[in-house]
């Protein structure tokens, strides 16, 4: 998959990711946006941090870490942000860098997962290039995959949400504002502290 698919991919797991987070944990509302933006983030990670550059003089892409290889590790995503996410769960109200650091694996793991079907292995359990799935090249079904996962994102946030939506559309006035109020709230404890 090409940079434009993981970015759009990436932008439904940070949707989803935020609404998730949310919807689920006793956090704050700026917290739940962050941890989409840093899931967002997470998911273009894993090409950004091989440090690539354009030779001119090759006339071929360069980079300091080899392509799929560490920053492509399966496993240690997985683990990395399950841990994390773990060390989260055990103490919510001061851990917000777990959360966000767990956030940022799992984006790393939706890019490692979404690189899978390519006919280029990545590392799967040891850190060495070795699995792949061989379906189809870098960009053949980029745009599929994106259709699907911004479905899959549309029926999540719907199926979270599912209690909500009567109000929701009832009142849209009172719940933009409402969410602002707390969005506006949040921040201003942060500059607090």
């Amino acid at each position: 998959m090409y940079a434009k698919g993981h970015k759009i991919t990436g932008l439904n797991l940070g949707v989803g990711w935020a609404v998730a987070v949310a919807a689920n944990y006793q956090v704050s509302l700026l917290l739940a946006v962050l941890a989409g933006i840093c899931a967002y983030v997470g998911s273009n990670a894993p090409d950004r941090m091989e440090m690539r550059w354009w030779d001119k003089e090759a006339g071929q892409m360069k980079s300091v870490i080899p392509h799929r290889t560490i920053t492509h590790w399966f496993a240690m995503w997985l683990v990395l942000g399950f841990y994390l996410l773990e060390e989260f769960h055990d103490a919510p109200q001061t851990g917000a860098l777990f959360l966000l650091g767990a956030s940022f694996c799992f984006g790393c793991l939706l890019h490692v997962v979404l690189d899978m079907p390519n006919k280029k292995p990545i590392p799967l359990f040891l850190p060495k290039p070795s699995f792949c799935l061989g379906w189809w090249g870098s960009a053949e079904r980029q745009y599929t995959i994106c259709f699907i996962t911004t479905i899959l994102m549309g029926v999540y946030i719907w199926w979270e949400l599912r209690e909500h939506w009567d109000y929701v559309l009832q009142n849209p006035k009172e719940v933009a504002s409402a969410l602002w109020q707390r969005f506006n709230h949040d921040l201003s404890l942060l500059a607090q502290r």
